[in-house]
This record gives structure tokens, sequence and C-alpha cells, in this order.
């Protein structure tokens, strides 16, 4: 969303505004007090558990410019009377309200996509299949409801050309406040499944009510929906005489016809389906995509229809594509060292989605392995739950399962007992656990799973099904980086309140995000309120714009072979020289777009960027090619961490604002400038500017021990890892290659720790570095393999196999600081986290 002063806000809300009035303008949106952005407004929004009222305070601790409360909570707030509020009627309809508005400022398209099931498969899929033809953005995951899509419009830049949003309902009427916000100029409907069936009734009402998202749909507009009703919904209802009641015109994908592409065949391949898609101008497509679910495979052909009918060309659609990965099936496919699979569905639970799931756990089978699916149950299919829930053992038995474990506990119990029944009436030698609850269900089910187990966990929303799931990856992952969100978010508070309200934060995520996930990571960052985004490249870059993330991303380092990738996903590149400028500016009129640009100086870094001297010309040069704006200046500190160097640093600073006052000269006064990064933000608060590039400090992780002295941060990634094998030598033994270690004792113990240097521990910590085992400091001895490593845990009575290994971070309590084994081993902790291999499982808590 654009700027607007908070006079024009309550205008826009309905609201009335109270206290002081912010000399700053409203820039972004926010529900959360822990995650305030700059510019940020609070909307303060009362749910089924807690009551946004009561975090106002805390907003504007955190940095929030005003905020949207209750009128029905103006005694509450009175002692904030001198904060700038806005009173309303009703915060989330305000909500609404201001998404509808902006909705009107968008100049492009808006594409509406709403179902039973798959809403986020087929937006995500229509998002990459135009990547390479519009600057396109949607729904963040699946941000589909009264409060995701007012979200999700606000986050939309008004430069779009295609929006993508999908919207979901729950109960009748829902979805005529969901179009008056969207608006749509095209729909897509997935399908009509029982999903909520207890609260519309009919699955005749549930179609009226999906449909109502396009009734003003005008003539120039049109709605794609399947040709099979039943096939793609389960519905048993006969509804093909409702498309009849829309005022567009009406396409059927999922079958041969003239007018769009259709899957004509498919076939499975190692790493998923290849579809073989036939397109209006008779060519022939091979795509693949990474799933084995048919009903994901119907749902990209819709995505396929839609962009085709969108005019994207069929070559750019099948490249974008090609072996696409749904991310966002809300199906999570993990392989533990001991050979068993978990696969975590557990979001959603209603008939076609588990079928769909048991579907697809039934292609990962091979010979000799053994199917495992736990089932929490279905909710609100009204009266025919026990017919359903009936349905799902026979399906169970038919998918070849043969472990069933049902998790009750709640009003669901005489639901699961017709599962069970109908489960054993058609596979009699099926294996059925029942669990009262979810609490300690992890380490119960563990001793029941073997290697070559495919374990399926499927429930619905809130029952727990899902937090046992991550439990049980994380209990049977040896090798873990755990990222703590909670800390991630107050490390940013904590550099807000240190810069103040007037100084942008870029998070750096370059590197995959300094090793844990880049896409998961910036997605994390984008929720917790950071003005902007770096990268290295623009391959980066446009991962994070196919993934949906659509703040600004400034590229560090983009070279000429991609700046036609920086145009098309609206990239912000750093140019430092005349041939990369000429390259953009080509790039940009070919494409008939204005790029934004920030010009690199460089100060004293001896690395990128044109001389202080040169800085001048180099403006003059950019200014004439009119398809870039100079919209920013950077430079980069070479010694901000060290305090020996602070002459050094200081000087930089000074030559960085004489370059600023020269281009001021030019008239460029409206220049985001940056220089700082972590250690530069703490220790040099003149040399801030406009915003600061915070990489490091967002793990809590500290250049040098002076930026440690200047801020405290908490400490956000741990990397563990297990003992798998104990050991006993005799005295002169040699371990590990070179046997560079002898044992000096009989008895002598070791752990061996399935991590090695592919791994991200570093061979340096040979014989130098140490872990803790529950809490107790073990010294790594030998020389570290690349798969494995050994320690030393005499006098560590209670260590065994399974128990963590603490490679650096936090955890139970202990602490060994990432830095420390950096420092043994001859290296920067920077080149620790990026050394990270692929088989390090990252998980994210404390979402």
């Amino acid at each position: 969303m654009k700027s607007i002063s908070l006079v024009e806000l309550a205008g826009i809300i309905g609201g009335e505004l109270h206290g002081r009035l912010a000399a700053e303008d409203i820039r972004t949106i926010t529900i959360d007090s822990r995650r305030i952005g700059n510019g940020a407004v609070f909307f303060s929004l009362q749910g089924s558990r807690t009551d946004g009222h009561r975090f106002i305070e805390d907003a504007f601790c955190n940095g929030a410019v005003a905020a949207v409360a209750s009128s029905d909570n103006r005694d509450v707030l009175a002692g904030l009377q001198e904060k700038p509020i806005i009173f309303v009627d009703d915060p989330l309809a305000a909500l609404q309200r201001l998404a509808a508005w902006w909705r009107t400022r968008l100049s492009g398209h808006l594409i509406a996509v709403t179902g039973s099931n798959g809403k986020t498969i087929v937006k995500d899929a229509l998002i990459q299949a135009l990547q390479y033809s519009y600057l396109v953005s949607g729904s963040q995951g699946s941000h589909n409801s009264q409060l995701g899509v007012p979200l999700s419009v606000l986050r939309l830049p008004d430069t779009v050309d295609m929006a993508v949003i999908e919207a979901g309902v729950s109960q009748p009427g829902e979805m005529s406040s969901l179009e008056a916000i969207l608006k749509p100029d095209y729909g897509i409907l997935t399908n009509i499944g029982m999903a909520h069936i207890a609260g519309f009734g009919t699955c005749e009402t549930i179609a009226r009510e999906k449909l109502n998202l396009f009734k003003n749909i005008g003539p120039d507009g049109w709605v794609l929906i399947p040709h099979n009703w039943t096939a793609t919904g389960g519905c048993p209802y006969d509804i093909d005489e409702l498309p009849a009641e829309l005022n567009c015109r009406v396409y059927r994908y999922g079958r041969e016809n003239e007018e769009l592409p259709f899957i004509y065949k498919q076939h499975n391949a190692v790493d998923g389906i290849v579809l073989d898609v036939r397109f209006p101008s008779g060519a022939v497509h091979n795509v693949l995509i990474r799933t084995f679910s048919a009903e994901i495979a119907s749902d990209i052909e819709a995505a396929i229809c839609a962009a085709c009918l969108l005019g994207a060309d069929e070559n750019d659609v099948v490249r974008a594509l090609q072996a696409h990965e749904p991310a966002h099936t809300r199906m999570e496919i993990w392989r533990s060292p001991a050979g068993i699979t978990l696969i975590n569905d557990s979001c959603s639970a209603d008939p076609i989605s588990v079928q769909s799931a048991l579907r697809s756990q039934a292609h990962l089978i091979r010979q000799g392995d053994r199917s495992v699916f736990v089932f929490g149950g279905m909710q609100n299919l009204g009266q025919l739950e026990q017919r359903e829930h009936y349905h799902i053992g026979e399906m169970a038995a038919r998918h070849g399962v043969e472990l069933l474990v049902l998790v009750g506990g709640t009003e669901l119990d005489e639901e699961l007992d017709v599962t069970e029944e109908a489960f054993r009436a058609a596979y009699p030698a099926g294996r059925v656990l029942r669990y009262q609850g979810t609490d300690n269900l992890a380490s119960n089910l563990r001793p029941h799973l073997r290697s070559g187990d495919k374990v399926l966990f499927k429930g619905p929303s809130g029952t727990g099904i899902d937090r046992v799931a991550r439990e049980t990856v994380d209990a049977m992952a040896y090798n873990r980086l755990i990222v703590d969100i909670v800390a991630l978010s107050e490390n940013i508070s904590r550099f807000r309140r240190l810069v103040g309200p007037d100084c942008k934060i870029l998070g750096m995520v370059k590197a995959l995000a300094y090793g844990s996930d880049l896409v998961s990571l910036s997605r994390e960052l984008q929720e917790l309120g950071l003005d902007l985004l770096g990268v290295s490249t623009a391959d980066e870059g446009m991962t994070l714009r196919t993934a949906g993330v659509d703040l600004p991303i400034l590229v560090m380092l983009c070279t000429q072979d991609e700046v036609y990738k920086a145009v098309r996903h609206h990239l912000t590149p750093v140019i430092y020289s005349a041939e990369l400028a000429a390259s953009l500016a080509e790039a940009a009129e070919n494409s008939g777009q204005t790029v934004d640009v920030h010009l690199k100086v460089d100060t004293g870094m001896g690395r990128l960027g044109v001389k202080p001297d040169e800085i001048v010309d180099f403006a003059r040069l950019v200014m004439s090619h009119r398809s870039l704006r100079i919209t920013g200046l950077a430079t980069h500190f070479a010694c901000a961490d060290d305090p020996a160097q602070d002459e050094f640093t200081r000087m930089q600073i000074l030559r960085f604002g004489e370059v600023i006052d020269q281009l001021r000269a030019l008239d460029l006064t409206d220049l985001t400038c940056h220089a700082a990064a972590t250690a530069g933000a703490v220790r040099f608060p003149e040399g801030r500017f406009d915003m600061v590039r915070i990489g490091l400090g967002l793990y809590g992780l500290y250049p040098g021990p002076a930026v440690e002295e200047s801020l405290q941060l908490d400490l956000a990634v741990t990397l563990l890892s297990r003992i798998a094998v104990i050991q006993r030598y005799r005295r002169g033994d040699r371990i590990g290659y070179g046997g560079t270690f002898v044992v000096p004792y009989d008895g002598f113990t070791t752990g061996v720790i399935p991590m090695g240097y592919h791994d991200g521990l570093p061979v340096h910590l040979s014989n130098r570095g140490y872990v803790l085992v529950n809490g107790r400091k073990a010294d790594i001895i030998g020389r570290i393999s690349m798969d494995s490593a050994m320690i030393d845990i005499n006098g560590i009575e209670d260590a065994r196999i399974g128990s963590d290994v603490l490679i650096y971070g936090k955890h139970n309590g202990h602490i060994l600081r990432p830095e420390i084994a950096a420092g043994l081993s001859g290296t920067i902790v920077y080149e620790l986290l990026a050394r990270l291999g692929p088989r390090v499982q990252r998980i994210f808590v404390g979402k």
C-alpha cells in the first residue's frame, strides 16, 4: 500500500481520530503488536482467544505510528489519550474497507480463486505460470479468510499487472464481503466439496455462496470452472445449471476442447507426474510437476488454462511450470535418516483432501514399505459425518494402509469408531492404534515405526495433529538447524528502537538467508514488518517473487546477464558501472518499464562502486537513460566491527555524506541512502542515514565483540545433532583419518555424530573444537569426516544413543555461541552459517 496520512486513513475507514496527529505517514498495516514495520498502523482485532486492544500500548512501544480500535474500548484506552488512535465500530470491517479502497487504486487485473480444495495450489501455480509475461503478485500462503483477503490485497503493489487472490468461506453470507473487497476481473472455481457442509446444509448452498465471488464480473471477463463437478469436488449434487447465472463468459477446463489447453495424457516419473498438455495451437508440451496427486495435476491444469486465457505465451507458461513443486499444498514430505518418510498434510481434513493425501501416500510406497495413516477425524460435515468417516476407513484399506492410528479425545470419538469398524471390515489383517488426544503422541508413536514406513498425518486444523507431525520430525531428525521466530522478532524490535522510526530496516537474505531457508525466512521477515529485503542476485529475487514475497527487493550484485530478470520481477538493482546501467536501461526500454535503481559508491571498501569523485558523472549518465530512475545511494563500510579502525569508518561516513550533497545538487533529493550493516548500525549512529541493512544481527549474532558490547540480541539459530553410535577404545588406539587422535587410556568412550564437513561442521574444528552434550563439554576428537565426527563423552554419564548434541546455539537452557565455534575453526560466523549443507533439516519454531 502507498503511504497515506493519518487523516486520510480515518476518512477511508470511517473512523474518528483522537490524540496527537502523527507526523509520519502510514505505510504498512499490522495486526501483531510484535511485528511493527516502518510507518505501521496497528489494527486491534478481537478474536476468539485474545483481544488486540490489550496490546495497543505494546504496539506503540514497538514503533507503531497509530492504532485503530473499537469505539467500545474508549474508556479502557483513556490512558493513551495522547497517542493517535482511530476509533471505529468494528476494526475488522474497517480493515476490509481500507482493502476495498486500495483495490480501486490498482491498475492491473485481479483474478480471484475459490473452491473447496486446491485454491492455494491453483493460485501459486498461476502466479508462477505468469512470471515471464507480467508483473504478478498474490496472496501469501493460504490467506483467504475475512482477515486474510484484506491483508493480501493491502500487500499488493499498485504497479502489479496481475494479482491472484484466493478467497474461502465457512459460513453463508461471507463471500459477499470478500467480493466487495476484491471486485475480480476474472475468476477460477476449483471444485465444490463437502468442507463446512454442516454450516451450509447442502452442496447447492456451498456452490451458490462460492459463485457469489464472481457475480459482478462483466461480459469482458470470464470464470473458469471444472468440466466434471462431481469428479473434482466429490459433491453429490447436480449443479451444472448454476454457472448460467453468471454474466460473464464461462470456460470449462479438464476436457478436450479447442479453446483451452488440456491434459490428454499423464504418466508417473521417478520424482512426480509428467503431464502431456495439448494447447489450442495444436502443440503438445510435457510438463513435469513434483507431486503424485491427480487432484493437484487437475489444479495445475486450471492454472495453465487461466494463464493462456490471460494472454501468456504457451512456451513461457511451460518454461515457468517445468518441474513445478507445489510449495503450498500444505503437504510436507520429510525422509528421516532411519528410513521413515513422514507426510504432514494436517492443516485441513475433508473427504476430498483425505482421498488426495492417501493417493499421494500410495504413490510413495515401494516393495517392502508399510503405509501408516495417523488420522484425527473430520469436522463440519453435519449429518454426513458418520457416513464420511466410514468411507475414510474403507478408503484407507483400499489405498493399502496397514497401520491406522486414530487420534480421538474430542467430540469425534464416535465417528472414529466408525472409521475403525470400516477399516477392520475391509482389511482384517490391518492393525489399529487408538490414542486419546495428542499429548505425548509423538513419543508414543515412535516405537511403532520402522524403516520403510510412509507415515501420513491428517486431521482438522486446531486439533494438534500438525504439532504431532512436527514433533515427530524433530524427534527423528539427526541434524537440525532451528530458527527461533520469536527471537528473530525480538531482534527486529530492538533494531527498530535503536535506529528510530525514520530509518528503514532492510533484511539481508543473501546466501539462502545465511544458510537457513531463503523463501521461508523471507516470508517470516515480511510478516515481521521489515521494510525491504536484500539479495545478492536477481535469481534470488526472482525466487522470492515467485514465492509471493512482495516487499521491495534490493539486488546487491546484479550482473548484465540478469537484467531482464530484474526488470520482469520489479527488483531494484544496485548499479556500479556504466555497462550495467546500459544493459539494464535497454532491458527496461524493451519491456516498456521504468526501473528503480540505487547507485553504488566505493568510499573505501575497495570492491564495487564508482569512486566518489566520479559519482556526479555516473549519476548524470544513469539519468540520461529515461527508463532508469535513481531512488537510492549505497556504500559499504569495510571495518565497522573493529574499534581499531573507527577512524577509517568515520572517514567513510564523511565521504558518503559529501557524495549525498553532490547528488542533491543534481536535484536528487528523494534518495534512500544506506551504508551500515549490523556492525555499522549498532556502533555508528551517524552512519545509519535513511536505512540500515541487517543480516547477521537478525539471528542474534555479532560481527565482533564491540558490537556485542553495544547491543544485546537474542540468539535465534541453533544447530543440533544426535549421538548415533557409542564406542569404547583401548589405550593407544587411533581415531579418524590420519590417526590424529591417540586414545590416552583403556575404556575411553566416544560418541559418533552423523554430521561432517558436508553438513557444515568445519574440518578445522578437528581436535580443537567442542560441543555440548546434556549441557556438558565434549571435545571433538580426530579428524572430522565428510559425514561424521567423533566426540569425547567420558564423564558424561547420561550420554546415550539419541542424546542431543549442541553444535552451537541454545538448547534446554544451555548456550554455546556460534562465534566460539567460528573462532576455534579460524573462520567467521558468516561462513559458519553459509556452509550448512542440504542434509541439515531446517525447522522454524515459535510461529
